[in-house]
């Protein structure tokens, strides 16, 4: 009997709580708690596709970033690759600038020689222009006096010549002594010496 009472007991209990959970649900309408069930399944699924999306775009992400750090040690070492070979045209067009400048020097050096030696064979074709002039004078003068022109001699030609200075830049440039004390013709030239 007493397990009855007990029984008896644990169905009231049962029966009360029953009552308290209805009572508690009792202004849920069943068509709303449907469509948010729907709505939740609906979620999870987007969830777990939202889920997968994130999986996959930071496996994106990480291919990226692994793309990136390859690129980068490409880049640096296309900088170093670079910066070596402007090194190497720099010091190439540098060591070839110092070549022309030193063969510049070499060919104004040349140049202002060659220069001085054009101005002294002109001042020596100058100053045989005026002793075959002046010997013609003298032959012209000695044969309207009546001398023989073999006669002259090349010492007063000699002798203009040293006070001009000439002997001592370049010598002579005349062919010889005997072609002072012979007459010109046309066919004379200068020596070139």
């Amino acid at each position: 009997m007493k397990q009855d009472a007990d029984l008896k007991l644990l169905r009231e209990q049962h029966e009360q709580r029953m009552q308290d959970v209805l009572h508690k649900f009792e202004g849920i309408n069943m068509e709303e708690v449907e469509m948010n069930r729907s709505t939740i399944q609906e979620q999870e699924v987007q969830l777990l596709c939202h889920k997968r999306t994130n999986k996959q775009l930071e496996e994106d992400l990480r291919n990226v970033r692994q793309e990136l750090a390859q690129h980068k040690t490409a880049l640096k070492q296309l900088q170093e690759s670079f910066f070596d070979k402007v090194q190497e045209v720099d010091k190439k067009y540098t060591q070839q600038l110092s070549s022309l400048l030193v063969d510049n020097k070499d060919l104004r050096k040349r140049y202002l020689k060659k220069c001085d030696e054009l101005f002294t064979l002109k001042a020596a074709y100058n100053r045989l222009s005026e002793a075959k002039g002046y010997i013609a004078k003298e032959m012209l003068t000695a044969l309207m006096q009546g001398k023989q022109p073999h006669v002259i001699t090349s010492s007063a030609v000699k002798a203009s010549w040293s006070n001009d200075g000439l002997n001592s830049r370049r010598g002579s440039s005349c062919r010889g002594e005997e072609s002072l004390t012979r007459p010109f013709s046309r066919g004379d030239t200068m020596s070139r010496g």
